[in-house]
């Protein structure tokens, strides 16, 4: 039997310092990787599937993103006994990664 499991929503900010963000034609382009990873009681319980997102701007969401930073929306399913949520990314073309660790509760 599965423990009951919530959906928790996430807006992961991203610092477009630490994306490369390349020109390309009118726009920017870049990819990042979300992975989220699961703990209960801080004893590391699993990771979700990694989440490629591509991001393409154009010059006046670049400018946007370059004040208010790169937002990624995600709702993410984990069952009542996880207490802490990991989530890390990763920008393969910098081999940059970056985490925090969120309290579910």
């Amino acid at each position: 039997r599965k423990p009951p499991a919530s959906i928790v929503h996430f807006d992961v900010y991203v610092d477009p310092a630490d994306v490369l963000l390349e020109r390309r034609g009118e726009g920017f382009q870049g990819s990042l990787t979300v992975t989220f990873a699961l703990y209960s009681n801080s004893v590391f319980q699993g990771v979700l599937p990694p989440i490629q997102k591509d991001l393409t701007f154009t010059q006046e969401q670049f400018n946007s993103v370059l004040k208010d930073g790169i937002v990624i929306p995600q709702d993410v399913t984990v069952s009542d006994q996880i207490q802490q949520v990991r989530v890390m990314v990763f920008d393969r073309a910098l081999n940059g990664l970056g985490s925090v660790t969120i309290p579910t509760r």
